[in-house]
């Protein structure tokens, strides 16, 4: 046997396998699972909180919030097979993102839900059209009454969006753990309409408008709720309004794909 060769190979392998480590050590920070060095052992965990299975931090309650007001009749939306057809609805491109993600809850199991539609007064699928005292299971009966209630909804009307917002948050009040996270997913253009003694006659959202629904959004939401927005239409202040409104409450903002 050739002892050279035979070192040679072991020192390749002890390489490789050094850069495998590395690899996979990268990987996790990157995806950000640990921030320990690769050499690092990880921490134990405390004996009184058992460890929780990958995903189950994600369970929680979620309320979709649908702006139904005559403004999101407008069809300025891209297809959802992003194709050459005709231009969607805002309203329609709201209830079918909400339906993608109810089914996408189902196949989890540890969420509850709740769908709610708002223009010039809010409506709840489980408080007002099941009789719900609570949040709904994921059930596949449950998101077939969620598909119906928003079908039919009139979309018409102003849109009252800080008693929408302020409402809904009163729904996360009963059954709050800390332990579980609660998400308002709110889908709207934008465009808020203030009550008859506030209104201003601006197709804009003015400053004004804006500082003052964020403020009362957030006097409100003292638990907190994470509101997510989806924002619709191409209005550049509403986008603006709605990004700031999301990451006043820990939310992200998201921007529908318009189509002239």
């Amino acid at each position: 046997m050739d002892t050279g060769n035979g070192k040679r190979i072991m020192l390749a392998a002890a390489a490789a396998a050094a850069c495998l480590v590395s690899v996979s050590a990268a990987c996790l920070l990157i995806s950000g699972i640990t921030d320990a060095p690769e050499s690092a052992p990880a921490p134990p965990q405390p004996a009184s909180k058992p460890e929780r299975m990958p995903g189950t931090r994600l369970r929680g309650r979620i309320l979709f919030l649908v702006d139904s007001s005559g403004s999101m009749r407008i069809r300025d939306q891209a297809p959802p097979d992003e194709g050459d057809g005709a231009p969607v609805s805002r309203f329609d491109t709201a209830v079918l993102e909400v339906l993608n993600t109810l089914e996408s809850l189902a196949e989890r199991g540890s969420y509850r839900f709740d769908a709610a539609v708002f223009g010039s007064r809010t409506t709840f699928l489980g408080r007002d059209r099941m009789g719900a005292a609570g949040f709904l299971s994921a059930t596949r009966g449950n998101i077939a009454e969620a598909d119906r209630f928003l079908r039919s909804a009139s979309v018409s009307g102003p849109t009252l969006l800080r008693e929408a917002i302020v409402e809904s948050l009163d729904l996360f009040s009963a059954g709050f753990d800390p332990e579980i996270p609660d998400t308002i997913f709110l889908y709207t253009d934008g465009v808020p309409t203030l009550p008859p003694e506030e209104e201003i006659d601006e197709p804009a959202v003015p400053a004004d408008t804006s500082r003052a629904i964020r403020i009362a959004v957030k006097e409100k939401n003292v638990r907190p709720v994470k509101i997510d927005v989806f924002a619709l239409g191409s209005l550049s202040s509403s986008r603006e309004f709605l990004m700031a409104l999301a990451s006043d409450n820990g939310g992200i903002s998201m921007t529908g794909r318009t189509r002239d």
